[in-house]
């Protein structure tokens, strides 16, 4: 998987190269990210959260079937 709890990250290259590599994505659920990653690729979480971004790596751990599913 790949995390990205990103505040202001905007176009991010480092999470295009993740989706090209099939990794599911976790990142910021701001709107700096929506040119890169929407609900159906990826899990958005307030990356200011320690729980959710934390919630949301335990969410990919413990469901092969969503890891298989995202980033596509």
């Amino acid at each position: 998987m790949f995390v990205l709890p990103t505040l202001s990250e905007g176009f991010s290259n480092a999470t295009i190269e993740a989706m090209a590599c099939g990794l599911p994505i976790i990142t910021d659920n701001g709107s700096h990210m929506d040119d890169v990653v929407g609900d159906k690729t990826a899990i958005r979480v307030d990356s200011e959260s320690v729980e959710e971004v934390t919630l949301a790596i335990k969410k990919l751990k413990d469901n092969p079937k969503l890891r298989e599913k995202l980033p596509f």
